[in-house]
């Protein structure tokens, strides 16, 4: 700090460890300032873990800053961990519009044939069948029994094909109970319309 009359200035200077600004999409440069705050509050983070995001940054701002600075193509699945609830924003002291950022990965990846290939497909699947419940729910039940078979000694399940990113890191827990549906309908209350 140097004094200059009575007013005080100071030099500030960031270590980056050699890292330069992001070559991903310009709005996601406004991520470099992170103080993490939003990992407290988020929803997802708070479910999964930091491991899952397979990165240096955890939580929202990992969920921006990891493709904005490795690429897209190597991590887009983090745009995809979120509710979109906002707390991190809400949080966040230098105000980094995580959620918006985060919304713009996933129309990019969305755009990128590379990358939204296979999610593309199970999104319609999905949304195929879940537009016929005879057939949604009974697949749902069958799915259920299976996952229940499958990790019935152990309480979890080591390795499953399709989500082997998630399960080569962490065991996937065995559904407990019904689905949504059924204890919904169980718990005897009426949808709001």
């Amino acid at each position: 700090m140097r004094r200059t009359g009575r007013a005080h200035s100071m030099s500030c200077w960031s270590i980056t460890a050699g890292r330069k600004c992001s070559p991903g999409p310009t709005p996601t440069r406004a991520a470099l300032h992170p103080l993490r705050a939003c990992q407290s509050l988020c929803p997802v983070y708070g479910a999964i873990g930091g491991h899952a995001y397979d990165a240096v940054y955890a939580g929202p701002i990992g969920a921006v800053l990891t493709p904005a600075l490795g690429g897209l193509e190597r991590a887009p699945h983090l745009p995809q961990a979120s509710s979109f609830c906002g707390q991190c924003e809400d949080v966040c002291p230098v105000r980094v519009p995580l959620p918006a950022l985060m919304r713009r990965l996933r129309e990019d990846s969305f755009r990128r044939p590379d990358i939204a290939v296979a999610g593309r497909r199970l999104t319609r699947f999905w949304s195929w069948a879940a537009r016929r419940p005879a057939l949604y729910r009974p697949g749902l039940r069958l799915d259920l029994a299976v996952l229940r078979l499958l990790g019935a000694h152990r309480g979890a399940i080591r390795s499953l094909p399709f989500i082997s990113g998630w399960t080569g890191a962490r065991d996937f827990p065995v559904p407990e109970g019904g689905s949504f549906d059924e204890k919904w309908h169980a718990s005897g209350r009426e949808p709001k319309r």
